[in-house]
């Protein structure tokens, strides 16, 4: 039994980190670190900022999900977010956003 847990321990970490190696792909792939850092400014917010923001909110993920592929202005400032609608599936979007949203913790 106690093995079996271990074994399902792994897996679950090995997919976490599969995860946010896939998220890093993206993010460096579609160039979102053109206008965005991890944890300061840039021309957009840092994703740091980003997570604490939309923590606890139960529709964050939705919400940065749809901003990532139809854009969105106004919520950081002037600067509008463009649209990657064209460049993104929706389950690229979501494991980008679960990444951002995990720096939350």
């Amino acid at each position: 039994m106690v093995s079996l847990f271990a074994v399902a321990s792994l897996m679950v970490a090995s997919a976490a980190l599969a995860t946010e190696e896939e998220a890093i792909n993206l993010i460096d792939s579609h160039n979102c670190r053109g206008c965005h850092k991890t944890v300061s400014k840039k021309v957009g917010p840092a994703f740091s900022d980003i997570a604490k923001k939309y923590k606890g909110e139960a529709t964050a993920a939705a919400t940065l999900e749809t901003k990532i592929l139809s854009g969105g202005r106004g919520v950081w400032g002037r600067m509008p977010m463009p649209e990657y609608k064209n460049y993104l599936t929706p389950k690229e979007a979501k494991v980008i956003v679960t990444y951002i949203l995990s720096m939350a913790d």
